[in-house]
């Protein structure tokens, strides 16, 4: 049996994942009038268990969130936490923008083994600000 380890992010890692977060929201221009980044995405995970698993939800981004570095949320009633993580941080995962724009993310749920290392990709349907 083999015991998959966490990967532990460095200040380096941290920092290049806020520059991400932060560069995904401006090419997009996904800040309203009052600085709440919130908008229509399409979400797609792939987990050790689920590959493709997609769902449309909204989404909101904080930059003052409780460790600072950019906390992304998922907002769907329809995805179970118990099987997706809906909360990220540039603090514990990485961001990285792919070519087509949209912001991957990756990670390894630490807590729910069955969950292990995911990615899960966040592309932006409407970028106008909604009301959750």
């Amino acid at each position: 049996m083999s015991i998959v380890k966490s990967y532990q992010m460095t200040e380096e890692d941290q920092q290049e994942s806020f520059v991400q977060i932060k560069r995904f929201v401006e090419l997009h221009k996904l800040t309203d009038d009052v600085g709440n980044i919130r908008f229509d995405a399409e979400v797609i995970y792939n987990t050790v268990s689920c590959s493709g698993t997609q769902y449309e939800s909204k989404i909101g981004i904080e930059f003052n969130s409780y460790d600072g570095f950019g906390q992304l949320e998922i907002f769907a009633k329809e995805i179970d936490s118990n099987v997706f993580p809906t909360t990220f941080s540039a603090f514990f995962q990485s961001y990285t923008i792919d070519d087509d724009g949209n912001l991957c993310i990756t990670g390894y749920h630490n807590l729910k083994p069955h969950i292990g290392r995911y990615v899960v990709v966040v592309r932006v349907i409407n970028s106008r600000a909604t009301i959750i």
